[in-house]
């Protein structure tokens, strides 16, 4: 009993001693004893998270969809997913978490995931690119040429399939020159051809003589033009000898439809 009451005097005149001069490293030899410093313990440090194995496609085509899968998460934990900058983000709708679906415009991005259970962090983390779109070039558009127009008389359709594998400075100066021909016999230039049969002779005699100086003045000759010419008269006849072709206007429209078959 002596000896306990002595030791519970010596501690607790140390400690008594220790509030008056502040933490001590060792109690003074002759005592017999030694104490640690009184001072408070280093608060504990937290541990980083562990390190999450996360794949993906590095580099994504643009506007197409970018699938994250993260592996070795535990059962029973909650995982969250961040993609860094978020802007234009679109997900995907997420069949499970541990893969994240969706598509992000073009540039450079970083994915994150995070698992928690409790006070347990688990973290990784994928980085990727969004390729450019490819810009298209602009193509001017091309306004295709207006069809002649295959009218009445059938005359276009007749002048077109004869006139194949002529020049084209032929071409262009004999549809000018019906074309000039017609205007013509609009304007009173050549007599009315459906006034009599006469005057229709005549005025197709005309007809002949203007097309031949047309195709002279442009290298070629009625010889070449021939079996064109033939074509062309049987079909005006077909209409003409059919009653199609009657009045003036008439007359102006079939020579109309043998130019459009030219140009």
């Amino acid at each position: 009993m002596a000896f306990r009451l002595y030791f519970l005097s010596t501690v607790l005149g140390l400690l008594a001693s220790a509030d008056q001069r502040g933490p001590v490293e060792n109690v003074p030899a002759s005592s017999g004893y030694s104490l640690p410093a009184l001072g408070a313990p280093d608060d504990p440090k937290p541990s980083d998270p562990v390190p999450l194995s996360v794949t993906g496609i590095k580099e994504v085509q643009p506007y197409k969809l970018q699938r994250l899968t993260v592996v070795g998460v535990p059962s029973g934990y909650t995982i969250l997913w961040d993609v860094y900058p978020f802007e234009g983000l679109d997900e995907a709708a997420q069949k499970n978490k541990s893969t994240y679906e969706f598509i992000i415009p073009p540039g450079t991005y970083k994915a994150r995931v995070r698992a928690f259970k409790g006070e347990d962090v688990l973290q990784g983390w994928f980085e990727f690119t969004v390729k450019p779109a490819v810009p298209v070039t602009p193509v001017d558009p091309v306004t295709p040429p207006a069809p002649n127009p295959e009218t009445k008389f059938g005359l276009t359709q007749t002048s077109r399939a004869g006139a194949k594998g002529h020049k084209a400075a032929e071409l262009k100066a004999l549809a000018g020159s019906i074309r000039a021909f017609a205007t013509a016999v609009t304007a009173g230039g050549q007599p009315d051809p459906s006034n009599s049969t006469a005057t229709a002779k005549l005025v197709l005699g005309n007809w002949a003589d203007s097309n031949a100086t047309a195709l002279s003045g442009a290298g070629g000759t009625t010889s070449d033009w021939k079996a064109w010419a033939d074509a062309v008269a049987t079909q005006f006849f077909a209409q003409y000898n059919a009653g199609k072709i009657k009045t003036k206007q008439d007359w102006v429209d079939a020579f109309n439809e043998i130019a459009a078959g030219l140009e």
